[in-house]
């Protein structure tokens, strides 16, 4: 199973199959008035607003009066076809909108949906797949459900136009992408990624081909020989860094105190602090044999031993 580690925080990113949408007795947010005017179905007219019943999805075929309890899918359903979802005249939408798990009430049973930035049951899981070009990342890092996000590998496989791909601190380069913003790389930001003290994990402030850690800063190709970062900035990995945050130990020296990342070489940060040794060590790829000196492989931390 690969996973995508982010600054401590692991999001599993096995390849796990979309869920449908959640069903009435799925969602329960914590608002309990009851719905108003139900949508339309396929062919069908729109339901009563009056809010009275409590509401539901419409019928397949036929009219049909929707289930849900108080402050579910509001309204009555819609005449024959596929039923809409309903409104909220003093309730709340079925499927609200929302930047992340967090506006979706209880995390361990709700995501934000990438896609629609709306509130959605579990997408996947480590046991259950995404559909083919998707990853299956985790908003809540404590779980092992999550929500299936556009798969990018940087440099290979870029992020479709207006996304961005977060890849800090994956060993290969692959992430996830999300609705990038317009705030220029250099200027401060808010809308921190998953394991980085997020806010939310379906956008970014930051224009496309950054992400935003406080400022926004541009990510790279932590394995190109010489990463195009700016001066006075390396590579390490995928997001460019300024040179003082790394350990100034080099590759072999001990680590002065906890940092991730060491063996600043001018482009990029060659190694990482040994978690439990404390030396600089050389950061390689899992199955890339070329990464580690002779007679050294790569460990499940992403450095050579």
């Amino acid at each position: 199973m690969q996973h995508l580690i982010v600054r401590g925080s692991v999001i599993g990113a096995a390849l796990l199959w979309l869920v449908p949408s959640c069903s009435s007795d799925e969602f329960q947010p914590s608002n309990s008035a009851k719905g108003g005017a139900a949508g339309a179905g396929t062919g069908g007219g729109a339901g009563t607003s009056s809010g009275g019943a409590d509401g539901g999805l419409g019928g397949s075929s036929g009219a049909a009066t929707g289930g849900a309890s108080s402050g579910g899918f509001a309204g009555i359903g819609g005449a024959s076809g596929n039923g809409g979802l309903g409104g909220s005249e003093g309730g709340v939408d079925a499927g609200p909108s929302c930047v992340g798990a967090q506006d979706c009430g209880d995390t361990s049973k709700f995501i934000c949906d990438p896609a629609t930035h709306t509130c959605s049951a579990f997408q996947c899981s480590d046991t259950k797949a995404c559909l083919g070009g998707q990853i299956c990342v985790h908003q809540d890092p404590q779980l092992t459900q999550g929500a299936c996000y556009t798969k990018c590998k940087i440099p290979e496989f870029p992020c479709p136009s207006g996304q961005t791909c977060i890849a800090a601190g994956s060993d290969d380069g692959t992430g996830f992408c999300i609705d990038a913003g317009s705030t220029k790389v250099g200027d401060p930001c808010t809308n921190i990624p998953n394991g980085l003290a997020f806010t939310d994990i379906t956008k970014s402030d930051c224009e496309a081909g950054a992400i935003c850690l406080d400022t926004c800063l541009e990510t790279c190709d932590f394995w190109a020989l010489t990463p195009d970062c700016p001066t006075d900035f390396g590579c390490g990995p995928f997001v460019c860094l300024p040179s003082a945050f790394g350990d100034s130990a080099q590759l072999g020296d001990p680590c002065a105190a906890p940092n991730p990342l060491c063996a600043y070489d001018g482009s990029k940060f060659q190694g990482k602090c040994d978690p439990v040794g404390g030396a600089c060590l050389k950061a390689c790829r899992a199955n890339i044999v070329g990464d580690c000196p002779t007679g050294q492989s790569c460990n499940t931390d992403g450095i050579c031993q």
